[in-house]
């Protein structure tokens, strides 16, 4: 889907680990997208990577209808602090190398290629911080921290880098305009628009997405749409609300661990219950369940014998 809308390449975040980085590899190859993680190795090598990538970067050329070109390199790198948000076994045997220090690495590479324009992506827990030590990014384009981003932070060299991000919950899509100047090699603008959902119903469908899109649909309607439970009341799913108190969706998943384990005591991470919204009261679809618990995650049942150690 992301590659019939016409994107070259992705950065990993840490929910694209979910099914384990073999899954993920392979997603990516299936798709024909280029996934760019530079410090990211197995057994020495990096682990992601093809023949148009070079340990994480991707380098294209844009002309102009003057015939002026401008070479455009993309490095990608993933924020080592962000791996313990996934399972150990789904990056078992991977090396996180250093972000900020590969990143001006990559940037390097880029420039001694001829690049004049050097690109981050990255899923970041904080850009400030990864910028502060990096060389060589012109503007870095991110993920991970949720906000609508347009801020320009300060590199490691004093350097200005524009940083961008879009939001959370596809609520918006972003476009980055980079205007060049051929004769003074410099970059003399940036420029983010954004397109809200909302604004969807004015744009016209592309006809080879739609159709995908169509068929996904026909394969799972039938089956999200069966009725498998039912709810007496309201269910806060908010998630505002479950990151800081009791909410009733919350104890309906906790209950439910309990049914099925036969445990004392159940709890579940905030964090993994994605509905976002109120489930009101009645039916309860499979298309509830997925959207409260999309990830495929498992139930992990110990026995503790109580006693206090020293």
């Amino acid at each position: 889907m992301v590659k019939a809308v016409g994107y070259d390449l992705l950065t990993p975040g840490n929910h694209d680990w979910n099914y384990g980085k073999d899954r993920l590899k392979e997603l990516g190859e299936m798709s024909g997208l280029e996934i760019l993680a530079g410090n990211i190795t197995q057994d020495g090598t990096a682990f992601f990577g093809n023949e148009k990538t070079d340990n994480g970067t991707y380098v294209t050329e844009v002309t102009d209808p003057d015939g002026d070109s401008v070479k455009v390199g993309v490095l990608g790198v993933f924020d080592q602090d962000i791996v313990k948000d996934t399972a150990p076994s789904n990056v078992e045997g991977l090396n996180f190398a250093n972000d900020a220090e590969m990143a001006t690495a990559l940037a390097k590479q880029l420039r001694e290629q001829g690049c004049d324009i050097v690109i981050a992506v990255s899923h970041q827990r904080d850009c400030q911080s990864f910028l502060a030590q990096t060389e060589g990014i012109d503007v870095l384009i991110a993920g991970h921290e949720h906000e609508k981003m347009n801020d320009v932070y300060k590199a490691k060299s004093g350097n200005e880098v524009t940083v961008v991000e879009t939001g959370a919950y596809f609520e918006n899509v972003g476009n980055l305009t980079l205007t060049y100047d051929v004769n003074n090699n410099t970059i003399t603008g940036i420029n983010e628009t954004l397109v809200s959902a909302a604004d969807a119903a004015e744009i016209e469908s592309d006809s080879e997405v739609e159709a995908i899109l169509d068929g996904i649909r026909a394969d799972q309607e039938d089956q999200l749409a069966k009725v498998i439970g039912s709810t007496g009341r309201d269910l806060d799913g908010c998630w505002e609300e479950l990151r800081i108190e009791q909410t009733g969706m919350g104890r309906l998943v906790t209950a439910a661990y309990l049914a099925e384990t036969g445990a004392d005591v159940a709890f579940e991470n905030a964090g993994e219950i994605r509905i976002s919204r109120i489930l009101e009261a009645g039916e309860i679809t499979w298309r509830d369940v997925i959207d409260t618990a999309p990830y495929g995650n498992y139930i992990v049942t110990k026995e503790i014998s109580g006693l206090r150690l020293h």
